[in-house]
């Protein structure tokens, strides 16, 4: 699943390095969104860091552990939102 994630998040990041229209990007970030990939706009965001700290991490398995990080935070605060016993 995050590989998957990464490679869809990838395919906007393309998008936005290419020069598609704003709406196309917005409509491809909907489309992951609707196919269950919720998280893919705070993932571009995240990869976005990853390129401009590229002296920091050489490579992306360098980056992997801030990745991994993500989806665990953003599972915990998905499982927080949805937790309606408190």
């Amino acid at each position: 699943m995050i590989n998957e994630s990464l490679v869809r998040a990838a395919v906007i990041c393309y998008m936005m390095d290419k020069g598609y229209a704003p709406e196309e990007v917005r409509n491809e970030l909907l489309v992951q969104i609707q196919r269950d990939f919720r998280w893919t706009p705070e993932l571009v965001r995240l990869l976005r860091k990853y390129e401009k700290s590229r002296k920091r991490y050489a490579n992306l398995e360098s980056f992997y552990p801030r990745i991994i990080r993500f989806f665990s935070d953003y599972a915990e605060k998905e499982y927080k939102r949805l937790d309606i016993m408190d």
